[in-house]
């Protein structure tokens, strides 16, 4: 199923040499653990290891050459209504020190190919849309010396309040009655209004949404740790272990217990997924 997702990422990898700015397609570049330097074009860019460079779109290709240290790179690619927030950045910008940008960060860590799953395509698009967000907030704060005189509506960040909510679905996935009314109260919408938002942003309603994210909490439990079908069900809102092995063979066609024996993952990897999940 291919959703019109909000942010779609594309990979993530180490940052090689050298690399092409594809049309389309924004790069997000960080140190692995100290500085890192690189040219882009005619600029030379050097950043610490809290900080991170945003690279837009070129209009023809332009090679990106490291100079010094290791790092890595993230590839998006956002929705059209993304475009007028991102619009200003015409050349590649530093990123101010931000802890909730480098956890997220965190996330993008294992190398990756763009996910063709349904369940990862929204868990990226989510974590992805809520890193851009926090990016140009970040960005705005630190270039508003002084308060503007007036504001356009149009340059506001579109959907931040849908990325609140899906905080919040995942701050309380474990409470089984959680429902449309109280996500909606919880960033002071109506429920009506803000099931059409959400859906516009995110590509699918909220209880949809939220199903699809106790089916991969789900999921990840089952690839990293031991717990008991029962034991998951309480931790991701599913009240019936029976609802829980129906909602995991119809989405891969196996049994929770054949799909741990099938996917459990090597303990280190394992450790390095919870510990950037939890930190997310």
């Amino acid at each position: 199923m291919k959703l019109e997702l909000p942010v779609t990422l594309v990979g993530s990898c180490p940052f090689t040499l050298p690399v092409n700015i594809v049309q389309g397609e924004y790069l997000l570049l960080y140190p692995n653990s100290q500085e890192m330097q690189f040219r882009y074009g005619e600029m030379e860019i050097r950043m610490n290891r809290d900080q991170a460079v945003l690279v837009p779109p070129a209009s023809q290709k332009v090679p990106i050459l490291h100079v010094q240290n290791e790092g890595r790179m993230i590839r998006f690619r956002a929705a059209p209504f993304l475009w007028r927030a991102l619009n200003e950045l015409r050349q590649p910008v530093v990123i101010p020190p931000a802890s909730t940008i480098r956890r997220t960060l965190e996330i993008f860590q294992a190398d990756m190919d763009e996910p063709h799953d349904l369940h990862g395509q929204l868990f990226y698009s989510s974590a992805l849309y809520a890193l851009i967000t926090e990016i140009l907030y970040v960005l705005h704060k630190d270039r508003s010396e002084q308060p503007e005189p007036e504001r356009e509506a149009s340059t506001d960040i579109k959907g931040r309040p849908i990325i609140y909510a899906v905080r919040y679905m995942t701050a309380h996935l474990s409470n089984a009655d959680l429902d449309l009314a109280s996500i909606a109260a919880a960033v002071s919408y109506h429920p009506n209004y803000f099931c059409e938002e959400f859906k516009i942003i995110m590509g699918v309603t909220p209880m949809r949404y939220l199903k699809l994210l106790r089916l991969k909490a789900a999921v990840r439990l089952l690839e990293t740790t031991a717990c008991t079908v029962k034991e998951i069900c309480r931790q991701v809102g599913i009240n019936k272990p029976d609802a829980l092995a129906l909602h995991i063979r119809q989405s891969t066609g196996l049994t929770p217990v054949q799909y741990r024996q099938k996917h459990q993952m090597p303990q280190a990897y394992t450790a390095r997924k919870i510990n950037a999940l939890q930190n997310a």
